[in-house]
């Protein structure tokens, strides 16, 4: 059995050990073997006691003058392309390995039904130069670059295509190509590390049936990470009917976008750390009379689009619920407000640190809870010294900062300098325009105490009391003058 040299053993035999070991995935020319068969399982397992038995094809791709199974000329490159994925699938599934260049696409390239192929080239550059290309080949008009699919009006889980993706590749539509990718009824398809421009439409999913999913037939499970999207005057993912979808860490980039993200009767769609450039909309909502879209999270985005809408929102059936948005948004960019109840919105905005709305009549925009038998504090405010301003206490209680006459610890949006602060240790005061005007304590209400001078230079209205210092007398204004109330 073909093994690694030992370090300290195997003294003598190191070469004849490697070459042995090498043989197993590659032929005597060095080029990967067209298939090997792998007997094992976790690490610790012995040759005696195999967990898996594991069957893996791989099938390189490429330009002349590299050592590849299917050579390709850059004519009509489709179809050694297809003949490579097909041989892969009809082995049981495995890599299809491309060698950097660029390939012409003249046709579309279809997966077999759960082909389980993953198309892995050998460089992936963010302006495609040095890469993997595909490129849909001049003078050709595309539908569909690539399809993949399962059976029509699916009966079961098996009748969706399963496990298929791409990664390390740049595709392009030359301007030519209505769909680069198009997903008809298929679950689970992983795609990393992609570039995709010059099509209306970068992915496509479709719902291929008569009547709408049930449990066993839902499609999605689309897994995207680390890549950068276009679309020409289209849409750059365009979800339908959809389930448990990751959307991650991607460049929404590109001019003349109608929608970037398109969620229609889909759920459980988590969109993490993308930003959205340049759309009329970066995500847009919506729904059947039949199938809701709820539980969307979108999280830690960044809306930057000059203008347009960061997301817009036309749900009407009234299961649709539960959606989350968070991240960053250029001031002037609008947004719909959510629809159904059990929404959240955290933004900043360039103008506010984080704007929190509620999104519907009757929501509560913030709830903060505690766990059973806390005590102490629940929400804290300090200023950038770490001085405590305000804080809320596990019973309810609300704590300000003591503040003064001039600087009420309690005041209003519109009256800063009239409030209410602390004096003294169990002494209130309440202030008017920076003036205080009363003060309460254990011993009872004190009214504003004022010099004669100081009274004569009041403004006076009819109903005012005060305690003149300099007359030590209880005065009111009665009748538009000053008299003595005791």
């Amino acid at each position: 059995m073909a093994r690694l040299p030992t370090p300290g053993l195997d003294e003598g035999q190191w070469g004849d050990i490697l070459n042995e070991y090498l043989l197993v995935e590659n032929a005597t020319d060095g080029s990967l073997r067209r298939n090997f068969v792998q007997t094992g399982g976790d690490i610790g397992c012995t040759a005696s006691t195999p967990l898996a038995r594991v069957r893996t094809y791989t099938a390189v791709v490429g330009p002349p003058g590299t050592v590849a199974d299917y050579t390709c000329t850059g004519v009509t490159d489709n179809v050694q392309i297809q003949a490579a994925i097909n041989m892969v699938a009809a082995s049981g599934g495995g890599v299809v390995f491309m060698r950097r260049g660029t390939y012409r696409i003249a046709s579309t390239i279809t997966f077999p039904l759960s082909a389980n192929v993953m198309v892995v080239g050998e460089k992936w550059a963010k302006q495609g130069n040095g890469g993997t290309i595909f490129k849909t080949s001049a003078g050709a008009s595309l539908t569909d670059m690539f399809l993949i699919a399962g059976n029509a009006n699916p009966g079961s889980n098996a009748d969706l295509s399963h496990d298929n993706g791409f990664t390390n590749v740049t595709v392009d539509g030359n301007a030519t190509t209505t769909n680069l990718l198009t997903l008809s009824n298929t679950d689970t398809v992983k795609l990393e590390h992609i570039r995709m421009v010059g099509a209306t439409n970068s992915i496509n999913t479709v719902w291929n049936s008569t009547s709408n999913p049930v449990t066993a037939t839902v499609p999605g499970a689309i897994f995207l990470r680390d890549s950068i999207i276009s679309a020409n005057n289209g849409v750059g993912i365009n979800l339908q009917f959809q389930t448990q979808c990751w959307i991650s860490d991607c460049w929404f980039s590109g001019s003349s976008v109608t929608t970037w993200i398109n969620i229609k009767s889909s759920n459980k769609v988590h969109i993490i750390n993308c930003e959205f450039d340049s759309a009329a909309t970066s995500i847009a909502l919506s729904d059947t009379a039949t199938v809701a879209t709820n539980d969307i999270v979108a999280q830690a985005c960044t809306f930057v689009q000059s203008s347009g809408n960061a997301w817009t929102d036309s749900r009407s059936n009234a299961a649709s619920d539960r959606v989350h948005i968070s991240g960053t948004i250029l001031p002037g960019v609008t947004h719909d407000k959510l629809v159904g109840s059990h929404n959240s919105v955290w933004l900043s905005d360039g103008m506010q640190p984080v704007t929190i709305q509620s999104q519907a009549v009757g929501d509560t925009p913030l709830i903060l809870k505690g766990v059973s038998g806390q005590t102490g504090r629940y929400i804290q405010v300090q200023n950038s010294s770490g001085t405590q301003l305000m804080f809320v206490n596990s019973t309810g209680s609300l704590f300000v900062a003591n503040g003064s006459a001039t600087t009420p610890g309690v005041s209003f949006a519109n009256d800063v300098g009239s409030g209410f602060y602390r004096i003294a240790a169990n002494t209130i005061g309440m202030a008017i325009n920076g003036v205080q005007v009363l003060q309460f304590d254990a011993g009872g209400l004190t009214v504003n105490r004022m010099s004669t001078t100081q009274k004569n230079a009041l403004t006076p209205t009819n109903g005012i009391i005060i305690y003149d210092t300099t007359l030590n007398k209880f005065q009111g204004y009665e009748n538009g003058t000053w008299v003595n109330l005791v």
